[in-house]
């Protein structure tokens, strides 16, 4: 398999579930836990939306996505140039936290990212999409 066709995976999960993954650990979120050097990528930091309905949410983090979709492809593109596979999206909300139905952006931004990769072909190479820590559930 050419090195152009090595699937690309990204997992969503939280700081403490990252604990012991392989691959180039990022944050989410605009603040991340004592000592942890998790860059943040502040083009996936989802605006402060309590309060609202959910198709409201959905919408503002689309919009969000879309603005900043450029920056997302070729933050993706070249970490997978550089012969990372997996590449670690953390951030603070808890597999208790989900359950108890607590906002997680996870779902939208990896549905987003799915979606853009199968429908409209915007990488040459597979991207997968995995959730940990209770976002199976987004």
């Amino acid at each position: 398999m050419s090195k152009q066709m090595e699937p690309m995976k990204l997992v969503f999960t939280s700081y403490r579930g990252s604990i012991g993954m392989d691959g180039l650990k990022v944050s989410m979120d605009r603040h991340s836990p004592k000592l942890c050097s998790h860059p943040t990528l502040n083009y996936l930091v989802i605006p402060t939306i309590r309060n609202l309905n959910p198709a409201n949410v959905e919408r503002i983090c689309t919009a969000v996505l879309d603005n900043n979709w450029n920056l997302i492809r070729d933050f993706i593109d070249e970490v997978h140039e550089l012969g990372i596979r997996q590449l670690v999206l953390c951030c603070w909300c808890t597999k208790e936290q989900i359950a108890q139905g607590r906002f997680c952006s996870a779902g939208i931004i990896g549905r987003y990212i799915q979606d853009k990769a199968d429908r409209d072909k915007e990488f040459e190479f597979p991207v997968e999409i995995e959730y940990g820590d209770g976002r199976e559930v987004l």
